[in-house]
């Protein structure tokens, strides 16, 4: 389904998992998640789909480790950028979580 929001939209489609931007290495994973939104500005309009994001979006708890309470962080930077885009470069984000199968 959204690889055909893509298409029918025209926009660049980029398609991420959590896995895909956690690094243990300091840093790290903030300079992925910036590179890949600065990517997604740069060749707007385009739609950034990531998957697993439930382990991302709970609630803190202050139980989290460190990693992801600095992946958490940048990434609602990120989200912030997104009102300064020239409308006619919108681009849009979609969070997909896992749902188990019974």
């Amino acid at each position: 389904l959204a690889l055909s929001v893509c298409h029918h939209t025209k926009a660049t489609c980029f398609w991420v998992s959590l896995a895909d931007i956690t690094s243990k290495l300091i840093g790290e994973s903030e300079k992925l998640l910036n590179m890949l939104f600065e990517l997604a500005r740069e060749e707007a309009p385009s739609i950034i789909i990531i998957d697993e994001m439930d382990s991302l979006g709970r609630t803190r708890t202050g139980n989290e480790s460190e990693t992801e309470r600095r992946i958490k962080t940048e990434f609602l930077k990120q989200m912030d950028k997104i009102r300064t885009i020239d409308e006619r470069k919108r681009w849009g984000i979609r969070a997909k979580k896992n749902t188990g199968t019974k």
